[in-house]
């Protein structure tokens, strides 16, 4: 499969280098030298047209953090300011910030429902978590050794990683790809030492184990799935400059039929798909269409403002609801807050309660949705001048109605859209982590790691 994919690569490679040749010579007279019969030139240009298509130009760093992003942060760091500064030693203190930090990459990762018999799930989610950790903490410290820190943990699962199964492997696969991803993206592009031949293997990592796992979504399941999905997809189009992979996120985003889709998940009102199931879903849910969202901005696409901002209805409808149910929120709110009430102006004082709440700040990550770390990365930057807007801006939204608790159904005038409901013999996972003492086939060769402390969903 890695030398199926690579030819590929290099055939794709060939064609946009004989594309640049035709916009330089005169097609005409091209033709006319080779000789070319009309369907062997009609062959070439649909070939050539798909290469040039599925290599698009793309922001780079770009996924969930852009350059300006990256060094308004470091520069805030530089002068000792808060809150950046305690949030950046705060991250200094976990486990996966050491540089003696050891990843447990494996080939073949099982998790089931709620975590049932779950074989290099959890860890493979903590390493990708590892992984951006070690990258920002490079960026914005200049401490190279955390860059050759997130690299081993990329390259570990980049050349072993073969499958994920069982009925949580979309989730949670999706999970893990987000933060594999978003540090790989700072590691090639803010030159971080990470080897052309190295960033081969994660590429193909990428298209023969990753793409076609999540490449599908989950359309029957509740919301948050396909919402995870479509945030970790988007972030792979990116990294891999392709644009069929970034449009096909995009577009999920915008008219999937799925519950994740922002129209089926956010109904104008501000409740969700899966209000009446609990808050902390929903949470989970809002958070990865926020970081659609937020990658999509970095690329000149506003998916902020998409059905007059409905995402910012929702936003309040979820925070206020996880405030009513006294669970601990979850990460994913700076983005959020970020855009809404610092680009817009808009208000937000749901949002503002939770960003309030002790113990919040600094946000930490989601492992389930490959979401967090705002109040360190992002905090402030909708600030930042002259940084770029997509062209038209985002349409001002009608204010709406925040539902706290036991919300009324949705009137007529706003109907639900109709969906496939969640089969109920594939219960879905909560964030409850699974047992530290992890079934491992004999054989296979892993070591469960030392530290309990690991375990923990949100750090």
């Amino acid at each position: 499969m890695v030398v199926f994919s690579s030819s590929i690569n290099l055939f794709r490679k060939s064609l946009t280098e004989i594309l640049q040749t035709l916009r330089r010579k005169k097609f005409i007279k091209l033709v006319a030298a080779t000789g070319c019969r009309l369907q062997i030139v009609g062959t070439i240009l649909i070939l050539l047209f798909i290469a040039d298509s599925a290599h698009a130009e793309f922001t780079h760093p770009g996924a969930m953090l852009s350059l300006e992003e990256l060094e308004y942060v470091k520069a805030r760091l530089a002068g000792g300011e808060e809150p950046w500064t305690g949030a950046l030693s705060q991250m200094q203190s976990w486990p996966e910030a050491s540089l003696s930090y050891t990843p447990y990459p494996r080939a073949d990762v099982y998790q089931g429902s709620y975590g049932e018999g779950d074989r290099g799930g959890w860890i493979m989610m903590m390493d990708a978590r590892a992984a951006y950790i070690q990258a920002l903490l490079w960026y914005y410290t200049g401490n190279s050794a955390h860059a050759q820190k997130s690299i081993e943990i990329v390259n570990g699962w980049a050349s072993k990683l073969r499958t994920i199964t069982g009925v949580n492997a979309k989730l949670i696969g999706a999970a893990a790809f987000s933060g594999f991803i978003n540090a790989a993206e700072l590691l090639k592009h803010l030159n971080a030492g990470w080897s052309e031949a190295d960033q081969l293997v994660f590429v193909n990592m990428l298209r023969s184990v990753a793409y076609p796992l999540i490449k599908d979504f989950q359309p029957g399941y509740n919301g948050n799935w396909d919402a995870i999905i479509t945030h970790a997809m988007i972030d792979m189009g990116v990294f891999l400059d392709d644009q069929v992979i970034f449009d096909r996120a995009v577009n999920y985003y915008k008219n999937g039929y799925g519950n994740g889709s922002l129209p089926n998940y956010v109904r104008p009102d501000g409740t969700t798909q899966e209000t009446y199931r609990d808050a902390e879903h929903e949470n989970m849910g809002i958070a990865g269409l926020a970081g659609t969202a937020q990658t999509a901005w970095h690329q000149g696409i506003d998916l902020f403002g998409y059905l007059n901002n409905r995402l910012y209805a929702g936003a309040e409808g979820v925070a206020g609801r996880v405030l009513a149910s006294y669970i601990t929120p979850l990460p994913g709110w700076e983005v959020l807050y970020n855009h809404y009430h610092g680009r817009l102006g808009l208000p937000m004082p749901q949002t503002e309660a939770i960003l309030a709440r002790p113990g919040y700040r600094p946000e930490k990550y989601g492992l389930m949705h490959g979401m967090g770390y705002g109040t360190l990365t992002i905090y402030g930057t909708s600030s930042i001048s002259g940084y770029p807007k997509p062209p038209g801006g985002s349409p001002t939204p009608t204010p709406t109605p925040t539902p706290t608790e036991s919300p009324t159904p949705t009137p007529a005038a706003t109907p639900r859209p109709t969906v496939t409901p969640v089969p109920t013999a594939t219960p879905r996972p909560t964030q409850t982590p699974a047992p530290s003492a992890t079934p491992t086939p004999a054989g296979s060769g892993d070591v469960a790691p030392a530290a309990p402390e690991r375990l923990r969903i949100d750090r």
